[in-house]
C-alpha cells in the first residue's frame, strides 16, 4: 500500500490542497478545518 493522494503544499500562502482522483481538498494552516473523505477505488467507479 502506498499513499493514494498528493498533497500542493504552498507555505507562504498557508495553504495545502489535497488531490485525489477527480476530487481536491483545499485547507488553511491558520484555519484548519478537520474533517474526512471516502474515496472509493476500482474499475467499476464509472459505472453508474
Amino acid at each position: 500500500m502506498g499513499t493514494v493522494y498528493t498533497a500542493h503544499y504552498r507555505p507562504t500562502e498557508g495553504q495545502v490542497t489535497y488531490h485525489w482522483p477527480a476530487e481536491t481538498w483545499d485547507q488553511s494552516f491558520a484555519e484548519f478545518t478537520p474533517g474526512t473523505r471516502t474515496v472509493t477505488m476500482g474499475s467499476d467507479r464509472s459505472a453508474t
